[in-house]
């Protein structure tokens, strides 16, 4: 990209919220390592929030969401084992999460971009009519093979559900993934029944860490996040979709203490700041290099002698209500005015 091409980039309007006052904030290569490709990142000084600009070509995107992306089935290794038992344990605590502080009665579940669909069976497990959507052909693939669930693989724009369908759509870390945020949210609270709502996890872009970490956190995962949220954007496009924000001081557990140890070995990880991420994922290009295991156990050891002070830090992210990430909650604002 040229300095011509990014200048005129930065001065497009925000297509969070609309807003003219935007700047280039950074370029920054492909953080999964998929592609050699750089991406640039935009600011916008109304909402807070960041965006890629130009898009990535749809060839590109193809690259980037292959079955190693949603496969974990195949995890081999210690470290590997841990991290699938360990994210099994997080999809059962959402179940209770969403029963104490979302909605408790919700009996039918649709999951956007339900990836490998291991919530959508933890709340199958526990009792619910569920169905997914992951317009990925492969992680609906992996989701129907792995664990049985009625997945829809089409793009949520071209898939018409029906009125009144669930109580409750969740989009666990989608939102940023999407060209159009609004347009999807739209398209979907048409599904909702009467009461029903809709939950969005995203990662903060407003957090400490994410200041302080910039290239390096942890959560930035260019260019697959099209998008960086903040609440003012969050309710920016909830606005844009006829909704309106319930809730937005939610927090998960897995959305805080882990991703500031990642952003500490980020640190350490020369120019691979998810050097220790991606082994634990096992991809292929890790899995086969000593070099890389032996670097990462060794930034791991750096990380649990100084856990006390990550845990220091992360500990002041949660009492200033700026940790890595946010989870808001929305409802229809036909339903809020007849509840009035």
């Amino acid at each position: 990209m040229n300095n011509e091409q990014t200048n005129a980039a930065s001065l497009r309007p925000c297509p969070i919220c609309k807003g003219d006052e935007t700047r280039l904030l950074f370029a920054v290569r492909d953080t999964d390592r998929r592609t050699d490709l750089q991406f640039a990142l935009h600011g916008c000084r109304v909402c807070g929030g960041g965006f890629v600009w130009p898009r990535p070509a749809a060839d590109i995107l193809a690259q980037l969401y292959d079955d190693e992306f949603f496969s974990k089935q195949s995890r081999r290794g210690l470290l590997a084992s841990c991290f699938g038992r360990f994210e099994d344990a997080l999809f059962r605590r959402r179940v209770g999460f969403i029963d104490r502080h979302v909605h408790p009665r919700c009996r039918r579940v649709l999951d956007v971009g339900c990836g490998n669909g291991k919530f959508l069976r933890a709340m199958r497990d526990g009792g619910r009519e569920v169905l997914g959507i992951e317009p990925s052909p492969a992680g609906a693939v992996r989701a129907r093979e792995d664990h049985g669930l009625e997945v829809m693989g089409l793009p949520v724009l071209e898939v018409d559900l029906g009125p009144s369908r669930f109580d409750l759509i969740t989009f666990w870390h989608v939102l940023e993934h999407i060209d159009d945020p609004a347009a999807y949210l739209r398209h979907v609270a048409r599904w909702l029944a009467p009461g029903g709502r809709i939950l969005i996890a995203v990662p903060n872009f407003a957090g400490i860490e994410a200041r302080w970490f910039k290239r390096r956190w942890a959560f930035l995962d260019i260019p697959r996040h099209l998008y960086q949220f903040t609440r003012r954007g969050l309710s920016q496009i909830a606005t844009q979709a006829s909704m309106r924000v319930v809730r937005d001081d939610l927090r998960l557990a897995e959305y805080s203490f882990p991703i500031t140890v990642l952003n500490f070995c980020s640190v350490l990880s020369g120019d691979d700041p998810l050097l220790v991420y991606h082994l634990v994922k096992r991809q292929r290009q890790y899995a086969a290099r000593r070099r890389k295991q032996i670097q990462a156990l060794l930034i791991l050891g750096c990380a649990a002698a100084l856990s006390p002070a990550l845990l220091l830090i992360n500990f002041v992210t949660e009492l200033c209500h700026s940790a890595n990430g946010l989870i808001v909650v929305l409802e229809r604002q036909e339903d809020s005015h007849a509840t009035d």
